[in-house]
């Protein structure tokens, strides 16, 4: 089975098994993988795996490979080669793989330096055993240094070790609920298509039309709401799905000089291109739309 890791930082050791699906990779709290260091956006990419790669498709921030090259929307991840965001290092590699470097990768530009540094000579003489003697003796300092260290703050390592465990989960109330659906309908180019509504203390309503794609793209966000929140509140969805969706599936969206969209039967659209009586009409920074037999609004 295929996952992404994380390599360094605070979240050094974090695993996310990767499913056929869109996966997104920031500092908020409704990201897939939830990354807190400095310079990573609230939702600085977005990846697609298909079961055999995994693509960039969106992006709010610089991604880069071990080459310190930026890697561009619609460019295929290798497996086993780390890219980053910020100074955290991911890669994405089958479960039974050795781990990388604990420090993450090194770019090969810094390796190109380090091989040029020549190792100082060691020198022998006549005064080993004083070196040795010397070393013994500021080795049992330092083991007794630790002993009293030890033993003098008891309490306090009692203290931290029971704030690491101390659940971080929030607890929301119907106000709350209602706040952070708002907010990852908003993330997620939603927010026009659906409402948020308060029904009672203990149930909050959401409406709206939507198409097939977009359908997909809300229960995954429902299903990692569920994950990261807990409350009493119950969601009533009452979103609309249209009949008339796309007939073919989008797997990958670029954005720039030549913007285009690709299908999963691997074929190219570009703007003003129709396929299966469907036009391409605009990509933005939030969706790509279709006008046909009835007008598509594809979420990304």
């Amino acid at each position: 089975m295929l996952e992404l890791r994380v390599l360094n930082g605070v979240h050094k050791g974090a695993i996310l098994p990767l499913l056929e699906d869109t996966i997104t990779i920031g500092s908020s709290e409704t990201c897939d993988l939830a990354v807190y260091e400095s310079g990573i956006e609230p939702i600085h990419l977005t990846l697609r795996f298909d079961g055999k790669a995994c693509a960039l498709v969106h992006q709010n921030g610089y991604v880069l490979d071990i080459t310190n090259a930026a890697i561009d929307i619609g460019q295929i991840l290798l497996p086993n080669s780390p890219f980053r965001i910020g100074r955290t290092w991911f890669v994405y590699t089958d479960s039974d793989e050795a781990w990388l470097d604990e420090n993450g990768p090194t770019p090969k530009s810094d390796i190109a330096e380090q091989g040029t540094k020549v190792p100082p000579a060691t020198a022998h003489n006549v005064k080993g055993r004083s070196r040795k003697w010397i070393l013994a003796s500021m080795a049992v300092l330092v083991l007794l240094f630790g002993g009293i260290m030890t033993a003098l703050l008891p309490a306090r390592s009692d203290e931290l070790s029971i704030i690491e465990i101390k659940p971080s989960i929030p607890e929301l109330d119907a106000t709350g609920v209602m706040k952070q659906l708002s907010e990852m309908l908003e993330e997620r180019g939603l927010k026009s298509m659906i409402n948020v509504e308060l029904r009672n203390e203990m149930n909050v309503a959401i409406r709206g039309r939507i198409d097939l794609t977009s359908s997909e793209v809300l229960n995954r966000m429902l299903r990692r709401f569920k994950r990261t929140f807990i409350t009493q509140v119950r969601i009533d969805d009452q979103v609309i799905v249209t009949e008339h969706g796309l007939p073919f599936e989008v797997n990958t969206i670029v954005v720039g000089k030549t913007p285009h969209v690709v299908t999963n039967t691997q074929d190219i659209i570009f703007l003003g291109d129709e396929k299966e009586g469907y036009r391409l009409v605009d990509i933005n920074e939030d969706r790509v739309i279709f006008d046909g037999v009835s007008r598509v609004e594809v979420a990304w």
